[in-house]
Order: C-alpha cells, then structure tokens, then sequence
C-alpha cells in the first residue's frame, strides 16, 4: 500500500484504478483499508453489530461496506465474521419443517402380533450377565426379561 501511495505521489497515471484526496487512498472511488485486522473488525462491527443494522447477513453486509470501503479478500472476510458471530449464531431461525404430531400405534388385534424390545446396559454383572432384553407384548403387556452380554 506505501508503494502505491508513493507511486501517485509522483506519477497519478502508474496506478489508474487508484488516487489519493484528502489524504486517503481511494480505489474506484472507495477507501481502500490496509491490511490492519483491527480496523477490518472496527468497520464490520460498525456495519453488522450496530443497533442500526441488525446483525445483517453476509450478503448484505458486504453491501454495506463496500459501498465506501475496500480490501483485497473482502468478502471471504465478512463472510467469515458474520459465519462466526456469537449474536446470529444464537438467534438464527430454523428453516426445517415442523415435526409432525405423535401419533398412536393401532392397537393390536391378537396376543403376540405386536411386541416391543429394548435393550437395558451397563448392568452390574449377575450370572455372568450384564444386560437385559426386555420384551413386552403391546395388547397383553405380558413382559419377558432375557438376560444377554453385552457385546464390544
């Protein structure tokens, strides 16, 4: 950036996309910021965080800023500011679909045509057993306990 403002300091032409007014270099007529990291957050705050925007998103950040400022990699950086921002992280808005109702298992029409398993684990050994398959009939709530190991 020093060599830039050193060039138009004595030749405007060597860098035609470029000028200096008022002591600012200027690219396409927009400030151009040096590769300072604290003035880049100071700026994306301004334009995000404040109470004026309202956490906008990456696309519309960038708007905001690159309507009076510039950098080589701006984008990917506000990209990654606003990806990495504590406030829309927490406040983002879920796009899926609501879950559906629960909805009731049909009631079974005979003795053992429906059943229900589920393991229990971690058991304290018991006659070398350490788990239990439960199974439990739906319409008669008859229930069997088998004792079984557990597998690694």
């Amino acid at each position: 950036m020093n060599q830039i403002v050193n060039d138009l300091n004595h030749d405007s032409t060597l860098h035609p996309y470029f000028k200096l007014q008022d002591n600012l270099l200027l690219h396409h007529d927009k400030i151009y910021i040096p590769n300072a990291e604290p003035l880049k957050v100071k700026l994306l705050a301004q334009a995000h965080d404040s109470l004026l925007s309202g956490h906008p998103g990456q696309v519309k950040t960038f708007e905001l800023l690159n309507r009076n400022y510039t950098w080589p990699g701006m984008r990917q950086f506000v990209n990654n500011y606003v990806k990495t921002c504590d406030s829309c992280q927490r406040n983002k808005p879920t796009h899926h679909r609501k879950h559906g109702h629960l909805q009731p298992l049909p009631i079974p029409s005979k003795p053992g045509s429906s059943l229900s398993m589920d393991h229990i684990v971690d058991l304290p050994p018991s006659s070398g057993f350490d788990c239990v398959l439960v199974v439990v009939d739906r319409l008669t709530k008859e229930a069997h306990f088998i004792p079984t190991h557990k597998t690694d």
